[in-house]
This record gives structure tokens, sequence and C-alpha cells, in this order.
């Protein structure tokens, strides 16, 4: 089971390394998504590019025919579905043995296994994963941080010589703070009115535009 396992992991990070060789990770689609079906969505609003990115990849869809919803958190299991629909994730994989409220048959079940088997996310607590939790904002940062790493990204952080929004921020859970310094550094997470924030749910569109931003990280690596 142990060979079993460690041979997944690397049939996936090899996956991942050739497919962001094969294809940029900003598409360069003549056709992009009509966004004009959301009634809530409207051009000049600051997430409206990497709404119309992620929708044409694939990576989100709306909340209903006609909305987006950019306002209203994302769960746990949202985000991991985006994250493996990113990844060229394989979705039939059974639920991740691990994790004892993960359903079977669900539309995140073989993203948390990807996830979960290639040490990308953890469980809330010991086999729980928390599927409907609300995802916060340094959670976010570390399962990109872990996902970076497992493509083979360069992840080095300075933790002495971080940006002066990070230092101004005292809410950040001590599991998160370099993949927090990470995202900041990088231009994937940016502070909001009131901070980094990193303990705030995270809403639809924050999630579209840290996905948009990591993936001209990726391409520029």
């Amino acid at each position: 089971m142990l060979i079993r396992k460690k041979l997944r992991r690397f049939l996936s990070a090899l996956l991942s390394i050739v497919m962001l060789m094969l294809f940029p990770a900003i598409s360069t689609a003549e056709n992009t998504a009509d966004l004009s079906r959301f009634t809530d969505v409207m051009p000049g609003q600051w997430y409206y590019s990497a709404i119309e990115y992620v929708v044409t990849n694939g990576y989100f869809n709306g909340v209903s025919e006609d909305r987006f919803a950019p306002g209203e958190p994302m769960t746990r299991a949202m985000f991991v579905t985006v994250l493996g629909r990113l990844a060229l994730v394989d979705p039939t994989a059974d639920p991740a043995p691990d994790f004892h409220d993960t359903v079977p048959g669900s539309y995140y079940s073989g993203y948390v296994t990807w996830a979960a088997e290639n040490d990308i996310v953890r469980g809330l607590t010991p086999g729980f994963f928390g599927p409907d939790v609300c995802i916060t904002r340094e959670q976010i940062a570390t399962f990109l941080y872990r996902y970076a790493r497992h493509i083979g990204l360069d992840t080095t952080v300075d933790l002495i010589a971080t940006p002066s929004t990070f230092n101004s921020d005292t809410g950040i859970s001590t599991w998160a703070v370099k993949p927090m310094v990470w995202a900041v550094s990088k231009g994937i997470m940016q502070g909001t009115p009131n901070g980094l924030e990193p303990q705030a749910q995270a809403t639809r569109a924050q999630v579209a535009q840290m996905i948009y931003n990591f993936s001209k990280l990726t391409e520029n690596q």
C-alpha cells in the first residue's frame, strides 16, 4: 500500500509538471467565457478578469445559471475541487480513507483524495477534513504553497525580510506563517482594507483572483 501511494504521488507530480510544460498557465484561448449571463459580475469590477479566467478554464462554475456569487464564501471542498481542476486531476478516485466525513461519489471526493495523498491538504482534526467548512485565507495560502512545492516550484521564503503588510498582521496561525509570507511575497495574496485577515473566510471572488495570480506565477517559473 505504501509503495502504491508513493507511485501515485510520483505520477501525479509528473503529470502536473508535464501539463505545465505543455500548456501556458494563463489561457490564450481565442474564445473567453461570456460573463454576461452572470447578473452579479460586471466589467470594471476588480475581480472581473480573474473570474473570466477561472470560468474560461473550467476551474469555477456559477452557483446557478445567472449567478457567480463573487461575495459568497467558499468551502474547503470547493477550493480543493478548483485546485484539482487546475492540476488536471482525475476526479474518480476513491474517497481518502483517512477522512470519515468525505462522501463517496461526491463532486469533491476524488480531488480531496488526490490532495491528501500528495500532502497538499490535511484534516481540521484527525479523521475529519471538513468539506463543508468555509475555507480561510491562510488555509488557501497553505494549500497553494504545498501544491507549488508538489509541482516543483520554488517556495523559498525569507522569514526575516517579510512584506510590511505581513509584519503588521498578528493573526496568522503558526503553521501558516511560511505559506502566508510566500503567498504575499509572490503576489498571490493581497491585503484587504482590514489587513491580510488570515483567518477570515475567503470569498469566491478572492479565490478566483488568487488562482489567477498563482497561474501567472507558474507561467513565470
